[in-house]
């Protein structure tokens, strides 16, 4: 998958929550099987974020 905004490599991750209120970005982890899991890919190059329900 392309950066639409640089064209960059983008990866597969999910965002992380803490209690602190920050979101992190870490590589894609099996979520319960309950859960609608949100895909969330990071651009490599610029760092631009973009997520999907699936």
């Amino acid at each position: 998958m392309k950066c639409p905004k640089c064209k960059g490599e983008m990866e597969e991750g999910v965002l992380v929550g803490y209690a602190d209120g920050i979101l992190s970005w870490v590589n894609k982890v099996v979520l319960a099987k309950e859960r609608k899991q949100t895909h969330t890919y990071n651009c490599k190059n610029c760092g631009y974020l973009e997520s999907y329900a699936k």
